[in-house]
């Protein structure tokens, strides 16, 4: 008995020697100082302050005490802010004109959103294997958090001709289908239930008692609804009878009403930008024909360092689409109305309450992993958002989109580390989001140089 207890003393005493030199590893402590912190919370900056990191976690952040032997980086004359959210994203696709679904290499994606400052995104739609992106990312740091949707609940029997694009999505053609839609999902450990194609039945009162079953399931199976609906009347209708806590695209057929407003309220739901695309689309448009990276990119000033080789090449190719699909120029009013839909509504909506949070639909077409989000970032401030307002919405409320508020979107002592050291002011000119120095993710320190790609790559 005594050489039990000596040997479990023995072992007692090692784990706490393990424990106080893991405390006090000058390894695992780190210390950004002198720095403008722009916490993501929409307070005033906080001029010359300390962000302390122990392991993964904030501990500290203003006047902070530098703790003895951590790691300390100067960041005098930079900006802090925290890790950027796209809270609408798709990995099934590159941006490229290939079809979904592109299950190849999501590490490549990976490394274009740290390098982007983007350390979280909503997959809000995919593949069953979308799902299984999210563990290995959450466990890295050289990976964004990922929250996933997985398969669609859609009004419509295909999204497309191609049938390998369907990503195994549910037709809700009866009220038995939605439910066992929704359970499907519950028992893939999806994070929420997205409903698709609700702009395009004409018969709306079978889609309102569809969207109600979808809340009734969904509310059983404690996961949120998420929803796609362009119109006025489809993203009411989400808001109403689906419950939804989140509406991924910008209503663009007409001004939103007061009822819109009032049921978004009540719902304290998120409503997702991705106006961008409008934006990308009328540059393409404008100078079709001679060269995807050539045009839209530089008009739109978005750098492609970023963006992996592979996939550069495949944007480039762009050229080679049906002359059918690629005729921007034909529907430029009907894009310039919709900006201007798109813009008007966003500023009423954010005007009266309703979070809003960027999102860019990143893997369709022209729209590149990483770098898509700046340009929506920059979109949103040519609609009247602050800068400020702005980067409220890539941080804070992209986290809130995606559920995960209480980890990360702002700097706050318990939360993950993830932030972003700029070299110039974001709240002067949001475009300044584009001068990362460092990338932090879950404690994890990158330069921006090494995260980008060269011709080597």
């Amino acid at each position: 008995m005594k050489s039990v207890l000596v040997s479990l003393l023995i072992f007692l005493i090692s784990i706490g020697n393990s424990i106080a030199q893991n405390s006090n590893d000058p390894e695992t402590v780190t210390a950004f100082i002198n720095a403008t912190v722009i916490d993501g919370t929409g307070i005033d900056p906080l001029e010359n302050a300390t962000v302390v990191i122990v392991d993964k976690k904030i501990t500290c952040v203003g006047k902070c005490e530098t703790p003895k032997g951590a790691k300390i980086i100067d960041v005098k004359g930079k900006y802090i802010i925290p890790g950027l959210v796209d809270a609408h994203v798709h990995y099934d696709g590159d941006g490229s004109a290939d079809p979904r679904p592109n299950r190849n290499d999501p590490e490549r994606f990976h490394r274009s959103y740290l390098c982007s400052g983007i350390t979280a995104v909503f997959d809000t739609g995919g593949p069953i294997w979308t799902l299984d992106l999210r563990d290995d990312a959450e466990g890295s740091t050289a990976a964004p958090h990922i929250v996933a949707a997985g398969p669609l609940l859609t009004t419509t029997p295909n999204l497309s001709e191609e049938p390998d694009v369907r990503r195994l999505n549910v037709h809700m053609d009866s009220e038995e289908a939605a439910r066992f839609g929704v359970r499907m999902l519950s028992w893939l450990d999806s994070d929420a239930v997205k409903v698709w194609g609700l702009e395009i039945p004409e018969d709306r009162e079978k889609t309102r008692k569809l969207l109600q079953v979808v809340a009734e399931e969904a509310k059983k199976a404690d996961l949120p609804v998420i929803a796609h609906g362009h119109t006025l009347e489809s993203a009411k209708d989400a808001l109403r009878e689906g419950n939804a806590s989140v509406l991924l695209h910008p209503v663009s057929d007409t001004l939103v009403d007061e009822e819109f407003l009032e049921l978004a309220l009540k719902n304290d739901a998120v409503y997702i930008t991705a106006m961008g695309y409008t934006q990308v689309l009328l540059a393409a448009g404008s100078s079709a024909g001679s060269g995807y990276s050539k045009i839209s990119f530089p008009e739109q000033k978005i750098p492609l360092d970023c963006v992996d080789p592979k996939t550069r090449s495949r944007l480039s190719l762009i050229d080679s689409l049906p002359p059918k699909k690629w005729e921007f120029e034909k529907f430029r009013e009907t894009f310039e109305t919709s900006y201007k839909t798109h813009s008007s509504n966003l500023k009423r909506i954010h005007d009266a309450g309703i979070t809003v949070a960027a999102g860019t639909d990143a893997g369709n077409l022209l729209l590149p992993h990483g770098p898509s989000l700046h340009t929506e970032m920059e979109t949103m401030a040519s609609a009247g958002l602050t800068p400020m307002e702005v980067l409220v919405a890539s941080t804070r409320n992209g986290a809130k989109a995606m559920g995960r508020l209480d980890e990360f979107g702002t700097l706050e002592a318990g939360k993950v580390a993830d932030m972003v050291v700029l070299e110039k002011n974001p709240l002067e000119d949001i475009s300044n989001i584009r001068s990362i120095e460092l990338v932090v993710r879950g404690g994890k320190v990158w330069t921006h140089d090494e995260m980008k790609y060269n011709d080597e790559d």
